[in-house]
C-alpha cells in the first residue's frame, strides 16, 4: 500500500484547462511511473457507421401514370441500370383500356379544334368575326392542346399495346438506374411508377452526429473511398445528413443498397495508449507530464486505433507526454481514496 504522507492536490487555473488537478511527482511515492509521448494526427478513422446508396431528393427522374394502377409486371430487375428506350414495364387492366380511349378522344378533339382554329384565322383578320367567337375558337384549341399533351407526353413512352386493349409495355424516358415505386407510392389517382437515377445521382449518404461533421472528409467502402460532397441544410435531433460524391462505376454500389462505411475526419487529434485514460470527474482525462508534476487534461474520446485511443481536446497536446502506469492509482489519489 502506498502512503500518503504530504500528498497534495492543487486545483488551480492553468492554460490547459481550468482547476485541472495538479500532482507532485515527488509525492507520488513508490509509484512506477512511466510516459508516452503524446502523438498528434491530422486525420483519422472513425467506428462502422450504417450508410445508404440513394439519391438526393429531387435528382432522380420520375415516372407518373395518367391513370391508376391495377396490375403491374417488371420488366428489369429493381436496381438495375437501363438505357433510355428500353422497356421496363407492363400495365395490364380495365383502365389500361379506358386510357387508350381517353387519349383516341382526346386527339380527335385536337384534331377538330386546329381545323376550326386554322380556318377561322383569316377570318378574324379580316374581322368577319367577332372578337369574342375568336377568343372562344382560341381557348377550345389551347384547352384541347393541353388535355391531349398531358396524356400525348404518357403516350410517347408506349412501346406496345396489346390487341385487347387492356395492357401496354412502357419505354424509360430516360438513361439510370431504375427504382420501382412501393404500393404506396402507387394509390393516388397519378401514381408514381418508377424513378430513374442517373449515374451522376447516385451517392452514398450518411447520418452523422452534429458535432463531428464539419470534420467529416470521406467514407470508406470495402471498394473504395468516396469524398464527402456536402451536407444536408437541416438536422434531424442531434444528427446531419451527409452525403458522398457521385458513385464511381467500379465501386459496385446499388440503388438502395444499405452498407456499413468508415467515416473518415480530419482535424487535430491525437494518439494515446488505452490505459492512460481515465474516468474523473464525469469527464475523460489524461495526466500530462508537465516537469515536477503532473495535470489532469480532459479529452475526448473519438476513435480507437489497436492499442491506442484516438482523442481530441481543447489544448494543444503535441510537446506533452501522458502518464502510461500506474494509472489507476493515480485515479484514487485524486479521488482521495489512496491506490495500489
Amino acid at each position: 500500500m502506498i502512503n500518503l504522507p504530504r500528498f497534495l492536490i492543487i486545483l488551480c487555473s492553468l492554460p490547459l484547462a481550468l482547476q485541472a488537478a495538479t500532482l507532485k511527482v515527488a509525492d507520488l511515492g513508490e509509484l512506477d511511473l512511466r510516459y508516452s509521448q503524446v502523438q498528434a494526427i491530422a486525420n483519422y478513422t472513425g467506428p462502422s457507421m450504417a450508410a445508404h446508396v440513394e439519391s438526393e431528393e429531387g435528382q432522380a427522374y420520375q415516372l407518373f401514370s395518367p391513370f391508376m394502377v391495377q396490375q403491374l409486371a417488371y420488366q428489369v430487375e429493381n436496381g438495375a441500370w437501363v438505357e433510355q428506350g428500353q422497356t421496363v414495364l407492363r400495365m395490364t387492366g380495365s383502365e389500361v383500356h379506358h386510357f387508350i380511349e381517353r387519349i383516341e378522344a382526346a386527339q380527335s378533339i385536337l384534331s377538330l379544334a386546329k381545323h376550326r382554329y386554322d380556318n377561322n384565322q383569316s377570318l378574324y383578320r379580316q374581322q368577319a368575326i367577332s372578337e369574342s367567337t375568336w377568343q372562344d375558337i382560341v381557348s377550345q384549341y389551347q384547352q384541347a392542346r393541353l388535355a391531349f399533351g398531358h396524356l400525348g407526353h404518357f403516350q410517347e413512352l408506349i412501346a406496345a399495346v396489346s390487341e385487347s386493349g387492356d395492357s401496354i409495355v412502357l419505354k424509360a424516358p430516360s438513361a439510370g438506374f431504375i427504382r420501382y415505386s412501393t404500393e404506396n407510392e402507387r394509390s393516388g389517382s397519378e401514381p408514381l411508377l418508377a424513378r430513374f437515377i442517373d449515374r451522376q445521382a447516385l451517392r452514398v449518404s450518411v447520418n452523422i452526429p452534429v458535432v463531428n461533421a464539419s470534420t467529416l472528409s470521406h467514407l470508406s467502402t470495402p471498394e473504395c473511398n468516396l469524398q464527402i460532397e456536402h451536407l444536408g441544410q437541416s438536422a434531424n435531433g442531434l444528427f446531419v445528413k451527409a452525403w458522398s460524391e457521385a458513385v464511381p462505376q467500379g465501386c459496385k454500389l446499388l440503388p438502395g443498397q444499405q452498407l456499413s462505411i468508415k467515416p473518415g475526419y480530419t482535424t487535430q487529434a491525437y494518439l494515446v495508449p488505452r490505459q492512460s485514460v481515465f474516468r474523473f470527474e464525469q469527464r475523460q482525462q489524461v495526466m500530462l507530464h508537465d516537469g515536477q508534476q503532473l495535470i489532469s487534461q480532459p479529452v475526448q474520446i473519438v476513435a480507437s486505433q489497436g492499442k491506442h485511443y484516438v482523442i481530441t481536446s481543447d489544448t494543444s497536446l503535441s510537446q506533452y507526454e501522458v502518464l502510461a502506469s500506474s494509472v489507476g492509482a493515480v485515479k484514487g489519489l485524486l479521488l482521495g481514496m489512496g491506490g495500489e
